[in-house]
């Protein structure tokens, strides 16, 4: 038996492991948790395989734990050209954070929100006791969810109910994605605590203690309030927030705002967009992988982007920039007057090695 052969018999076996015998959703799958993970890595190098081996089969077999996002379509999203062109949809737990984790406590955690969103504001510098704080909060979470050191995440899966306003544009592109104003878009934001003296700029009335040595990394997860930076799209030109202290000690200042820089048209990074002028609603399952090597200038990308999706997201450039304490956002799009997207039923599943 070949090498590769072996692999695919080997991690096919890995794929139905369930060590804890609890029940599976279908026949041919398992969502394993972590500590099945680590279970069929002791069974594998019980068998006197390296921990390199192990790790290959284990990847080939895509045996990881994720977190799942779910949206259902009770209320869709809803962006329109000149009225509501970006929409954000939905963000996923920050990558490492469990759901179990204290550090998704309303107390601790931004609140969740859909159409308009604002960013928090913060201070152009991170002091350094923030970035202590975050780095802390990242390791506790590390500590929990023990993903690996290089490119922990592994797979991003997007799953959505998607149309457009099922009339307009030019009759030649109707029911293709040439032509279409609409689309969807992933974006990125990053974990950062806010300290004692970032709180006091931005009113915020809860007292965050400095990191300590000593404390257990259960502590920081219960002890630290955490905001989101959003990394793409990116803050405006010239749009970071300004203020002074003494203008909001005197009431005449207001609290700063963060525009962001969206983008005007489809791009080579688009999610996907809809088929043009086209009433009927169609379910996407779009999967990102942190080893797809498409470049964007092949015709492997030109077939992608006959599909709706951006010639420049095959090659897993995304994925495999994501670390810990990174969060996924979706976005629905629409441009000029008349133009609408609708997106239901959306569901992000994150995946990560163990």
């Amino acid at each position: 038996m070949t090498f590769p052969n072996f692999l695919t018999s080997l991690s096919s076996r890995v794929q139905s492991i369930n060590p804890f015998g609890t029940p599976t959703n279908s026949p041919d799958a398992f969502d394993p948790a972590i500590a099945d993970v680590f279970s069929v890595k002791a069974i594998l190098q019980s068998l006197s395989l390296p921990l390199e081996l192990a790790d290959t089969i284990i990847d080939f077999a895509q045996y990881w734990p994720h977190t799942s996002t779910v949206l259902t379509g009770i209320n869709p999203a809803y962006a329109q050209g000149k009225a509501l062109e970006d929409y954000f949809i939905a963000r996923t737990l920050p990558l490492g954070c469990l759901p179990s984790s204290p550090s998704t406590d309303p107390s601790r955690a931004p609140a969740t929100s859909r159409g308009r969103t604002t960013p928090h504001p913060f201070p152009p510098s991170q002091s350094d006791a923030s970035k202590k704080a975050t780095a802390a909060l990242y390791s506790a979470w590390a500590q929990a969810s023990q993903p690996r050191e290089a490119h922990p995440c592994r797979k991003i899966v997007f799953r959505f109910r998607s149309r457009d306003q099922g009339w307009g544009g030019d009759h030649k592109d109707r029911g293709t994605y040439n032509g279409s104003f609409t689309w969807l878009d992933v974006g990125k934001e990053r974990v950062r605590v806010v300290d004692d003296n970032e709180s006091e700029i931005l009113e915020k009335s809860m007292k965050l203690p400095q990191p300590e040595a000593q404390r257990s990394e259960g502590d920081v997860e219960k002890t630290f309030a955490w905001n989101l930076e959003s990394i793409d799209p990116p803050p405006k030109e010239g749009g970071v927030p300004k203020w002074s202290q003494a203008g909001l000690d005197l009431g005449d200042m207001p609290m700063p705002t963060v525009e962001l820089e969206h983008p005007f048209l489809p791009h080579d990074k688009t999610l996907q967009k809809n088929r043009t002028a086209t009433n009927d609603e169609k379910d996407y399952t779009i999967v990102w992988r942190w080893d797809d090597d498409i470049d964007a200038e092949s015709d492997d990308a030109e077939e992608l982007q006959k599909t709706g999706r951006g010639k420049a997201t095959g090659n897993g450039e995304f994925v495999r920039s994501l670390e810990v304490g990174d969060v996924v956002t979706l976005w629905a799009r629409a441009r000029f007057p008349g133009w609408f997207i609708t997106v239901k039923d959306v569901e992000i599943d994150m995946f990560w090695a163990v």
